[in-house]
């Protein structure tokens, strides 16, 4: 439901045809239009995660705070993700959103912990073609939080040998592994996970 035409053949957006309802004082027809839309936005893209954060914007406002929760049931999603999404909509004003080249929702999404810097920390990202990782390793550090371990290598293994009483354990990595970030972890602490290899 992208566009809709009006009594007056005019083509109007479901946020607008919202909005007429509810400022001609139609609060029950309104909240019917938000349920429906919000059903069939498609929360797997952008559009409709912008959509389902603005619907729960105007639902906060017409409604009552208390009202997203049921607008979430009604949408088919998490009371959480509505939240998320509610929040979103509500710090990037709709002619911000699409605005920067290589920019997508996940991006915004961290840059939205800088708060007023978040835009020109966007730009900044766009410019450099930052990943959706790189943003949140770069949002971390200017926020002052510590950035998450760095993945080293992961892959499969064989046991080779077990000694409990030393807690040395020798391994067999599958040939063909790139093993470059290992170079340099001589005698220095990682975090290991050994799993089971499941049976073919």
């Amino acid at each position: 439901m992208n566009h809709i035409t009006d009594t007056d053949n005019m083509v109007i957006t479901p946020l607008e045809l919202v909005n007429r309802l509810l400022d001609n004082g139609e609060r029950d027809r309104a909240l019917e239009v938000i349920n429906e839309i919000a059903r069939s936005a498609e929360t797997d893209s952008a559009a409709g995660r912008w959509l389902i954060g603005d619907l729960a914007n105007i639902v906060t406002t017409a409604y009552g705070k208390n009202s997203v929760k049921t607008f979430a049931i009604e949408a088919g999603i998490a009371y959480s993700t509505a939240r998320q999404y509610k929040q979103m909509s509500a710090f990037y004003e709709v002619d911000m959103r699409y605005q920067l080249k290589n920019i997508g929702y996940s991006h915004m999404r961290a840059a939205m912990a800088l708060g007023d810097d978040a835009l020109s920390f966007l730009a900044e990202a766009s410019a450099n073609g930052w990943t959706v990782e790189k943003c949140k390793v770069e949002v971390r550090e200017r926020i002052g939080k510590p950035a998450p371990p760095a993945k080293l290598l992961e892959g499969e293994a064989c046991v080779q040998s077990v000694d409990i009483g030393t807690g040395r354990v020798v391994l067999m990595l599958t040939p063909g592994l790139d093993m470059g970030a290992l170079g340099n972890l001589a005698n220095q602490l990682v975090n290991v996970k050994f799993y089971e290899k499941e049976a073919a």
